[in-house]
């Protein structure tokens, strides 16, 4: 049988484009032939930058290259596929592969399975929402598609309804355990899902961190995306309930202001527009305490694994399916709750005593790092494959 990998995304420095970059190589390794979506080019970026004549084209590429995915992958028959990211590839392709006699795998980047916002955050409530599991009608009238926000909500859950009516054709790669105990609430349990971790190519080995450099220094840091469902809501609120310590954010203050719709005058928090490689890998290193306070069941999260590695003070909320959950105790995360005061006190007694990594952390870190290079992917796609044609 033919090997594919399709993915709505392809690859790029974003999570699933640094995800792709490293299944991409290893599947060629593999005799798999890459079929993924054209990563779109920003409008706004090429009007910034007066390519006027490009921009006037960029419409017309983006309906080629679409036209163009979609019949390659819907003339895909009698082959073995590792499909990503659904929401962009289109579910209707997706269903399609499923009647064409094909093997397909789909490895889970979120939670699009059950929630149409991917990031099962309930914003009236500020906390992991479950409202939607095995109940897919259940979602705050809010709710709206995301990432893909081209999708109506009313297509949006059709496509999840005949997702669960086709999920017997589907074998799910989860990343980790918790994440299988989610899509078998949702699925059932004769659902098949098998873990098989996650890999974005950034993690270099168990030595990577605990050097301390001389640079500017921040008690607490924020390591993630600036949106609630990461938690930077909670983020902002912590700096204004404990004045006597330094936050960092990696956004421009009015990007932030903007998503929050409010100001934010406090001054001990510090706001600057940078990403992993253009300082923020420095500061998470030479940080007091780094958090990633993600308020959704999250899988595995590069900025976690990332913060672990290099700093190892990390702080998470505790969640029911949230991967930090599922590894607090090993990898010696500060698990906190998700109420303002009581974190707050827990921060306080935890920088007081002067935390760093311990042996134990470490010898976690060294375990994922051996347990979570997608190769176990591949050989758990041949396997599955030679038991049942």
């Amino acid at each position: 049988m033919n090997k594919f990998i399709v993915s709505g995304i392809g690859p790029s420095n974003g999570g699933v484009g640094r995800l792709m970059y490293s299944l991409s190589e290893m599947g060629r390794e593999k005799g798999y032939q890459i079929i993924t979506k054209r990563n779109e080019v920003s409008l706004k970026k090429l009007f910034k930058d007066r390519m006027i004549i490009r921009l006037l084209m960029e419409p017309i590429i983006r309906l080629g290259a679409s036209i163009l995915f979609s019949f390659k992958v819907a003339s895909l028959k009698h082959s073995v596929i590792l499909f990503v990211h659904p929401q962009f590839a289109g579910y209707p392709l997706l269903f399609r592969l499923l009647k064409s006699r094909n093997k397909v795998f789909l490895y889970v980047m979120d939670n699009s399975f059950f929630c149409i916002e991917s990031y099962n955050y309930d914003r009236l409530n500020k906390h992991e929402c479950l409202k939607c599991v095995a109940s897919i009608n259940s979602c705050y009238d809010f709710c709206k598609p995301f990432p893909n926000k081209k999708l109506s909500k009313s297509t949006n859950l059709n496509y999840l309804k005949i997702l669960r009516e086709m999920n017997h054709k589907i074998i799910f790669l989860a990343q980790n355990e918790n994440q299988k105990k989610l899509i078998s609430e949702h699925f059932g349990i004769d659902c098949k899902v098998k873990v098989v971790g996650m890999d974005t190519g950034e993690f270099s080995g168990p030595n990577v961190g605990y050097e301390k450099k001389e640079t500017i220094k921040y008690d607490i840091v924020f390591h993630g995306s600036t949106v609630y469902a990461k938690g930077i809501e909670f983020f902002v609120d912590l700096s204004i309930n404990l004045p006597e310590f330094i936050f960092f954010v990696p956004d421009s203050k009015a990007n932030v202001e903007r998503l929050l719709a409010q100001k934010i005058s406090n001054k001990n928090i510090h706001f600057v527009d940078c990403n992993w490689e253009t300082g923020l890998k420095s500061i998470v290193t030479n940080a007091s305490l780094v958090l990633v306070p993600s308020l959704w069941s999250a899988p595995i999260e590069g900025a976690l694994i990332k913060s672990i590695l290099i700093n190892g003070n990390v702080g998470v909320i505790k969640s029911l399916y949230g991967y930090a959950s599922e590894i607090a105790q090993e990898a010696q995360l500060l698990v906190l709750e998700n109420n303002i005061k009581n974190a707050s006190k827990k921060i306080q007694q935890f920088l007081s005593k002067k935390n760093y990594s311990t042996i134990k952390q470490k010898e976690w870190t060294a375990e994922f790092l051996r347990t979570n290079k997608l190769n176990n992917l591949f050989n758990l796609i041949d396997i599955e494959v030679r038991l049942n044609p």
